[in-house]
């Protein structure tokens, strides 16, 4: 990373713009931090309160991604009970230390923390935990140290502070020293500190990460300041523009390629239906130009020339060349290949594919794998925190993208099970199978804050044939139809986006999670004492094992999952 700065201008290759605007990881993927180790580029993104938590990317042209891991993936590894909607893992950030890479992270509620590992397509360590205040950590590697910063509010006001560390230990050497305030934007967030030429930059968010927000950057000739605000200030963002349609850039990160062009990856959220995000942040790549000596986006502004462009559904064919930039065959389940997304798990292995998520750490006991199927048996219908429903799924990758799943479920009475399109807690669709009374019923159900509105039931005449439901996402809404093999195709109708974007509820910094889930109506998970009407935390422990013993003994059986972007 140390370049002169001098060389860099005559030396700068010519920019594919057009082509590295439409690369992004797409869907819930906020806050974005990279790192290059020669010709291999890594980048994780905010989990908050899902499981695996901080997932990782792996590029060697920065179009095509392919998501190799998650960093903590073992029970244990971190206390997932108290994470409540849009808590959980926040603004990691990765870097690479001779051989050893390292990454960060805010825990909601716990403090900041480092974790390592060795192999990048391995498992990482134990979280250790710095006596660092504020949010949004960062490391930077100089010479034979390493300094971690935060923002914190120090002194009466925001700023960022840094000091040297042990970043195996997580032991500050040093007192915390304040070395930037901002540009008086408000926030100051998610700090990273470069050494670069003959200086040491600052890039940092300011503004919150809504419509306001944008990209600044200082530099100094020593890291610990004074750092001079960058003329061009701020150097990325399209809060003056409300015409493009990536809104909230900001929370950037600063990487160089092989070729010595400069590159910010970045969050921002794609609007539709007048400034509505259901796919929450995102992913997006900037090219940046050095102005005498300072980094600033092209224009200023992250956008997208031609959205359309930028969905397309490639052949098989085009698909599989783009798998050797991996240098490995792989099959299409794991791979973002540029403008194509394709989502098929496969049930016959006993390992879980990096995409999938759980609300909070699961209960693994409620899900199986046999006879080529996965099979949920079904829990308390909660999904407040401490809850640990039978619940699966991805993001929903793009606008417009198709799921579909197809099961065979005989539910008892106060038993229901389908596919889920989860905002948060207080907002969702459940599409399901579900017995009432004795009724079998394809049911669909929106979950609106304390209000739950049946918007559609079709009575099934028969009760152990497969079903098979299908959403066709797009700006007109979740397009919802359905079928037995007994049965044709039925329209279940369109339901509104507007229910799954992330400006219906207060500071939701999540996006929609489409996956399958299945609910026993019949059993209460939560606690009742006075102590958990206060703190709400943690389960009781003998009531937990009673509730394995009253667990249902239906099930119901998985025998396809497909998401797909076209």
């Amino acid at each position: 990373m140390v370049i002169a700065i001098w060389n860099l201008a005559k030396n700068q290759k010519k920019l594919n713009v057009q082509n590295m605007q439409r690369a992004m990881i797409r869907g819930f993927h906020p806050d974005p931090s990279i790192c290059r180790v020669g010709s291999d580029y890594y980048l994780v993104t905010s989990t908050f309160e899902y499981f695996p938590g901080i997932a990782l990317f792996h590029s060697r042209d920065l179009v095509n991604w392919k998501q190799i891991v998650n960093c903590i993936t073992r029970p244990g590894q971190l206390d997932y009970a108290k994470f409540k909607d849009s808590g959980g893992v926040w603004a990691p950030t990765i870097r690479c230390y001779k051989g050893r890479f390292y990454v960060t992270a805010a825990i909601d509620g716990m403090g900041n923390m480092i974790m390592h590992t060795d192999d990048i397509n391995g498992e990482w360590s134990a979280p250790v935990w710095t006596d660092f205040g504020g949010i949004d950590p960062s490391i930077c590697f100089d010479g034979d140290e390493a300094y971690y910063c935060t923002n914190d509010f120090t002194n009466g006001h925001e700023a960022i502070v840094l000091a040297k560390i042990d970043p195996d230990t997580g032991v500050r050497k040093e007192e915390r020293r304040e070395i930037w305030n901002g540009t008086g934007g408000g926030w100051l967030e998610s700090p990273h500190v470069y050494h670069i030429g003959d200086y040491y930059y600052i890039l940092a968010a300011e503004g919150g990460t809504n419509y306001t927000h944008m990209e600044t950057a200082a530099r100094s000739k020593n890291i610990y300041g004074p750092y001079e605000a960058d003329p061009y200030n701020p150097v990325l963002t399209n809060r003056n523009d409300t015409t493009k349609q990536i809104q909230c850039a900001g929370h950037a990160d600063l990487i160089d390629d092989e070729n010595g062009n400069w590159w910010m990856v970045h969050l921002g959220t794609r609007s539709v239906l007048k400034s509505k995000t259901p796919l929450g942040r995102e992913t997006f790549l900037t090219p940046v130009e050095w102005k005498k000596g300072w980094p600033v986006a092209v224009n200023r502004r992250a956008k997208l020339e031609n959205e359309l462009d930028r969905i397309v559904c490639r052949t098989k064919e085009e698909n599989a060349q783009n798998k050797n930039a991996y240098g490995q065959i792989e099959t299409e389940r794991n791979i973002h290949i540029g403008n194509s997304f394709n989502f098929k798990p496969n049930f016959s292995i006993s390992s879980w594919e990096p995409q999938w998520l759980w609300l909070r750490e699961p209960d693994i006991t409620l899900y199986e794998r046999k006879s080529n199927a996965l099979i949920l048996h079904p829990s308390a219908f909660d999904f407040k925190a401490p809850a640990q429903p039978c619940f699966v799924g991805i993001c929903q990758p793009d606008i417009d993208c198709h799921f579909q799943t197809t099961f065979t479920f005989e539910p008892k009475d106060g038993e229901e099970g389908g596919m889920l399109l989860y905002l948060s807690s207080n907002f969702y669709y459940r599409i399901c199978k579900r017995k009432q009374k004795g009724k079998t019923q394809l049911a669909v159900i929106r979950k609106l804050d304390d209000v739950e509105v049946t918007d559609y039931v079709k009575e099934l005449e028969s009760t152990e044939s497969p079903i098979t439901i299908y959403i066709n996402a797009s700006a007109a809404g979740y397009h919802i139809t359905w079928k037995t093999e007994d049965e044709a195709l039925e329209d279940a109708g369109t339901y509104s986006l507007r229910f799954l974007c992330t400006e219906i509820e207060n500071r939701c910094f999540t996006g929609t999670i489409i996956g399958i889930y299945a609910a026993d109506h019949t059993i209460i998970q939560r606690k009742t004492s006075e102590q958990d009407k206060k703190q709400n935390l943690q389960y009781d422990i003998k009531k937990q094992e009673t509730l394995k013993t009253q667990r249902s003994s239906s099930s119901m059986t998985i025998t396809n999952f497909e998401a797909s972007v076209c």
